[in-house]
């Protein structure tokens, strides 16, 4: 199983990636927009987590790729501890319907060194990806939802967000059992 990455432990796997491409690139700049649980950890909301979720760049340049890799191998972490996924899970959303003005939204800047800007997502663009990978077998996106403490309204915002991408009859029932049970922790 893959490492954890506490906050602090993300911050010194990207800052090595900076570095590498400080040496290799000198004077090329990169920027990453972070979602997922990454994010959780950035905004106080998750410990750890183990993988970084970039939603943007939709690719990550080769080199990015490549300075992942080789720090994958000196600190143990996963083939995939930097992964697109969820940006292709997004574009996938994008082949349906346009994103929700939110998206555009960051919460937290952090310049890991000179030439490694992250970006945290919005909140509610936080919300609405983490309502979108939930189910109620999925149960650490309900965690993390809960973590956040989202707001009704926030969660209905979600949701719409959800049915425009998905809104088939055992999608909307699913929706329904995990909104049931975050509406639940809110009352109790």
């Amino acid at each position: 199983m893959t490492e954890q990455m506490s906050k602090a432990a993300i911050v010194k796997n990207l800052s090595l990636v900076a570095d590498w491409l400080r040496a290799k690139y000198p004077g090329r700049c990169y920027e990453l927009e972070v979602a997922g649980g990454a994010a959780l950890a950035f905004l106080g909301c998750k410990s750890a987590t183990i993988d970084v979720d970039v939603l943007r760049p939709r690719a990550l340049p080769a080199e990015v790729q490549e300075a992942a890799r080789i720090v994958a191998r000196a600190q143990g972490l996963g083939s995939a501890w930097l992964s697109t996924g969820v940006a292709n899970v997004v574009a996938l959303v994008e082949t349906n319907s346009t994103l929700p003005a939110y998206f555009a939204d960051t919460t937290v800047i952090l310049e890991v060194a000179p030439n490694l800007i992250l970006r945290i997502v919005g909140r509610q663009t936080l919300i609405s990806l983490k309502l979108l990978a939930a189910s109620p077998t999925e149960r650490k996106h309900i965690a993390d939802l809960k973590s956040l403490a989202a707001t009704s309204d926030e969660l209905k915002v979600a949701r719409e967000f959800v049915l425009a991408f998905d809104s088939s009859t055992p999608r909307q029932e699913d929706l329904a059992l995990v909104l049931v049970e975050l509406e639940a922790s809110h009352a109790g």
